[in-house]
């Protein structure tokens, strides 16, 4: 019987030859799968199913996280730019708010901050346009009060970033 190029070869032998080259590329191809998986996740899993099934697990978590940071890029691109600095001889402190969506600012909330941060408001302005708007706050310091404008600065973006 002949076959081709394959003369003299039953189809038994030509059929073992096909399959085990293709488990051979199937090993060859979990391993490079598997070297691109941290170990935490392949621990202890020696059977192919059991690999694979991890490896998907990965790759689940890891649109997880995609997704989350990409929630949070956009929450930090639509948070207000909040700039806190101190004003002549630093008894007085201003709180500059603004930018493109400013819709979710509270005063109450960003004079409460300022209250506990030892600072008293004593004017606030705003000017608005379509596109965007700014929020001005004057506060003198509380006698006695040692004031971290840094710390203040991140309270505030804390509070737009919720």
């Amino acid at each position: 019987m002949e076959l081709g190029s394959n003369e003299g070869r039953s189809k038994k032998e030509l059929h073992k030859d096909v399959e085990r080259r293709r488990r051979e590329e199937m090993t060859a191809l979990l391993g490079t799968l598997r070297s691109h998986i941290p170990e935490d996740f392949l621990e202890g899993k020696s059977s192919m199913c059991d690999q694979l099934k991890e490896a998907t697990n990965y790759v689940t978590h890891q649109r997880e996280k995609i997704q989350e940071l990409r929630e949070k890029r956009d929450r930090l691109r639509s948070a207000p730019e909040v700039v806190v600095r101190p004003c002549g001889d630093g008894s007085a402190i201003e709180v500059v708010i603004g930018g493109a969506n400013e819709s979710g600012i509270c005063v109450a909330d960003v004079v409460a901050i300022l209250e506990e941060s030892g600072l008293e408001v004593k004017s606030c302005s705003s000017s608005c346009s379509r596109q965007s708007s700014i929020r001005c706050l004057r506060c003198e310091v509380c006698e006695g009060k040692e004031i971290d404008t840094i710390d203040i600065q991140e309270k505030l973006r804390h509070l737009f970033l919720r």
